[in-house]
């Protein structure tokens, strides 16, 4: 019996001593693992660096896509389009919800700046000093907007001037005036009255079924500011817009366009003298793309041979392999005027920078994508559409021929065919 007593002593020391172990290694992990992590409401591994200026430029600098880096507690950078904001990430003690509170936009809020702004907002949160809405179902926000009756141009204001705050002022500024210009006729009406065929109405001229179109933009932030308003259901989802979303290529977009007879007056009009002019001229004469015009630079012309050749990535269908050739007549080149550096723009803006993406002094009732469609027009008409086929006059507008098939086989640029009918337009063009 004793032997057996001590034996059953000796194994409560033991399993004592083991449990002592467990216990002091469990106290030394959770004093790492508190190191490393903070309670604020949420979760936050806290990094062994803070964010510093020279991090947050390099971000700036080298990312391609958005970017979002945590500086402790709760604070973190979001990097996109070349700039960077701060934003608190907390949760609402009322219903628990997980929110955002943005400070402000890096560099004019510092990092120490936005650490004591997170910490001021924090201890305002926790005192109660700070006033946070509860949410509410859609249905509720839908019956508060018509009480307030809730105009759609107050709605989009709001929802452009916070929601994209994230985005580069040149993004920002494209996406507010595509609303502005195309969505006009939406701002008067209260927003919970929009229909789905008001909004396939706004959207329609400038539908093409493609996701980089103005249409298919336009769609996706009427979308976002009905979804704002909590609108349900919302008249700008795929759901509501059946006719658009199942007819992709509905209605592309035309530019008026200059008649034939009208061109000679308005180059003979131009001051050959003054850049935005000539551009004026080299559009109307080669029917190029106003972009293409405007970022010409000298190198991509060779004067001898008569030909100007656009680098695959200027041009719309960005095939970088392939150049677009295009046939220099007398006009051209007298339009073009003295060569310059080869790296300088042929048509320059002030200080050499590149000429504003204006109307360059056509008449308000044309517009210059317009000379285009006058170049192709008068090329089908002459000889009653016998002397141009459509592949030349494609070719000359840089379309693509046929479907793919045919674009395999037919790889001809028809170069002498368009140096032709640039020939013939340039001499109709430029008659007295």
């Amino acid at each position: 019996m004793r032997a057996h007593g001590g034996t059953s002593a000796k194994l409560v020391c033991y399993i004592n001593y083991f449990l002592i172990v467990i216990h002091c290694s469990m106290g030394a992990l959770a004093g790492a693992w508190a190191n490393q992590y903070v309670w604020n409401g949420v979760w936050n591994r806290v990094p062994p660096v803070s964010l510093t200026n020279d991090r947050i430029k390099r971000l700036v600098a080298t990312s391609s896509r958005p970017v979002k880096e945590s500086d402790g507690r709760s604070l973190n950078i979001y990097v996109k389009g070349g700039h960077a904001s701060w934003v608190y990430v907390y949760r609402d003690p009322a219903d628990g919800r997980i929110r955002h509170k943005g400070l402000g936009r890096w560099p004019d809020v510092t990092p120490a700046a936005a650490r004591r702004a997170r910490d001021d907002f924090s201890a305002d949160l926790r005192a109660g000093r700070v006033s946070l809405s509860p949410p509410k179902s859609p249905r509720a926000m839908t019956l508060e907007a018509a009480r307030a009756g809730d105009l759609f141009g107050d709605a989009a204001k709001a929802y452009l001037g916070n929601e994209l705050q994230t985005w580069d002022d040149r993004t920002r500024g494209s996406y507010t005036r595509l609303v502005e210009r195309y969505a006009a006729s939406l701002y008067s009406l209260p927003i919970r009255s929009i229909t789905p065929e008001q909004v396939e109405n706004v959207v329609r001229p400038l539908w093409n079924g493609s996701r980089t179109s103005r249409g298919y933009k336009l769609l996706i932030q009427l979308r976002g500011i009905f979804r704002s308003k909590r609108i349900v259901p919302n008249p700008a989802s795929d759901d509501a817009q059946p006719n658009l979303i199942t007819d992709p290529k509905a209605r592309p977009e035309h530019f008026a366009s200059m008649p034939a007879n009208e061109v000679p007056a308005f180059l003979h009009s131009r001051n050959i003298a003054k850049s935005k002019d000539r551009a004026a001229r080299m559009l109307a004469l080669t029917g190029c793309r106003r972009d293409e015009v405007l970022n010409a630079t000298w190198q991509e012309f060779d004067l001898k041979a008569r030909v100007w050749m656009i680098p695959g990535e200027r041009t719309k269908r960005k095939d970088a392999d392939q150049p677009q050739a295009v046939p220099l007549t007398d006009a051209m080149l007298e339009t073009m005027g003295a060569s310059g550096e080869p790296d300088a723009r042929v048509f320059p803006g002030r200080g050499g920078r590149k000429l504003g993406n204006d109307n360059l002094g056509v008449p308000a009732a044309y517009h210059p994508h317009g000379f285009r469609t006058t170049i192709a027009s008068w090329a089908q008409e002459q000889d009653h559409g016998r002397k141009y086929p459509k592949q030349v006059i494609d070719r000359l507008l840089s379309h693509r021929i046929g479907n793919t098939v045919d674009a395999a086989y037919l790889r001809s640029d028809l170069f002498a065919a368009r140096r032709e009918l640039m020939n013939d337009w340039s001499e109709y063009a430029t008659r007295c």
